[in-house]
């Protein structure tokens, strides 16, 4: 089955690419949430989730690998056999 390893390079980065401008408008608090009981929080301790490669590569591929193992076995019942 195609896992986003096997994809060449140029398409690893355009749905890297696509991942994190649809990520852009999530951020992650990177610090523990007691920060919000004793007032030390701010906003330095959120960072675009859509900015963080780790992230957006972890996002992206387990998204794809899920997703095509899904569409096949769509298409499998559809056409009547199994994957």
């Amino acid at each position: 089955m195609l896992k986003f390893d096997d994809l060449s390079e140029e398409a690893q980065v355009r749905l890297l690419d696509a991942t994190a401008e649809e990520l852009s408008d999530l951020y992650w608090c990177n610090r523990a949430w007691e920060a919000w009981q004793v007032g030390t929080m701010t906003q330095a301790d959120f960072v675009s989730v859509g900015e963080d490669d780790d992230i957006v590569r972890g996002v992206t591929v387990a998204l794809f690998n899920k997703a095509v193992g899904e569409v096949v076995a769509l298409l499998a019942e559809k056409i009547g056999t199994a994957p």
